[in-house]
């Protein structure tokens, strides 16, 4: 069978661009639907010392990206790999860099930022330990960052396995064919919060925060989805249910004898920890 150019990495990007360019015309219901995660990325944040440079990897279009600038950081850099999303950050007074993410290194320099937010993006790049090396690279050793990304557990996509329905937010069989509208074709991976605490550890984070966020507001009003909203809320208060997950993670800090911190700060003092 000859090789199919649906299915490789090259294809895999195009149809991330593609996918970017077609929200691009649907900017505010793109938005509608991630309003409670930006919501919260910006609560997060505001537990923050808020300072310095401020880095929104896949910014899309800047708007949320001058949200968090406007709590207080000197600077924000937007990277996407969309040019057109970039144009639009930059109107925004967003300093716009092109990358592509998980597959070359990031148009940044050594801990150049004190905050890097990533959300919803780990779950479309196919090299996630090439993605986190350089996140860790461009973050300030006393920076924090920010992830997202869906929940594999959430308790809705629970229900629906038991009913022999794929999760919400699952990758396809393929990545052209689909037969549940739940599925979408184009993420790579999706798991649960063990799993990627599991990932940060080995790329040399500290995860300090674990949050839950949905999209269920974004859901219409009729009386079945008023019901799944009630239920959400309480579900969404322990991160291993709740349809997407956040994480407030740091750089590991090597520790001195006697556990002291090689910073100078003990591990209780939490640091720049996510308040």
């Amino acid at each position: 069978m000859g090789s199919n150019k649906n299915g490789s990495k090259e294809g895999h990007d195009q149809r991330q661009i593609a996918a970017t360019e077609t929200w691009l015309q649907h900017e505010r219901e793109f938005y509608r639907w991630q309003a409670e995660k930006i919501d919260l990325i910006e609560d997060t944040l505001k537990g923050l010392r808020r300072h310095g440079a401020l880095v929104d990897v896949g910014c899309f279009t800047g708007w949320a990206t001058a949200r968090y600038k406007a709590l207080g950081f000197a600077r924000a850099v937007g990277l996407d790999i969309s040019e057109f999303a970039l144009e639009r950050a930059a109107n925004k007074g967003i300093e716009p860099r092109s990358w592509h993410a998980g597959a070359e290194r990031c148009p940044a320099g050594d801990g150049e930022f004190d905050t890097v937010i990533a959300a919803d993006v780990i779950e479309h790049i196919v090299d996630t330990d090439a993605f986190l090396s350089e996140l860790h690279r461009i973050l300030t050793p006393r920076g924090t960052m920010i992830v997202t990304t869906p929940n594999l557990a959430f308790w809705l996509s629970r229900i629906r396995l038991l009913l022999g329905k794929p999760p919400w937010s699952y990758p396809g069989t393929s990545p052209t064919v689909r037969a549940d509208v739940m599925i979408d074709l184009n993420h790579i991976r999706v798991n649960t919060r063990r799993e990627w605490e599991a990932l940060f550890g080995k790329s040399e984070f500290d995860v300090r925060r674990a949050r839950g966020w949905s999209i269920l507001h974004a859901h219409g009003a009729s009386i079945g989805v008023r019901l799944r909203r009630a239920v959400d809320r309480v579900m969404t208060r322990r991160p291993e249910t709740a349809f997407g997950l956040l994480f407030g993670v740091g750089k590991k800090r090597l520790k001195r004898a006697g556990g002291a911190l090689a910073g100078g700060e003990s591990t209780a003092s939490g640091g720049t920890g996510v308040a």
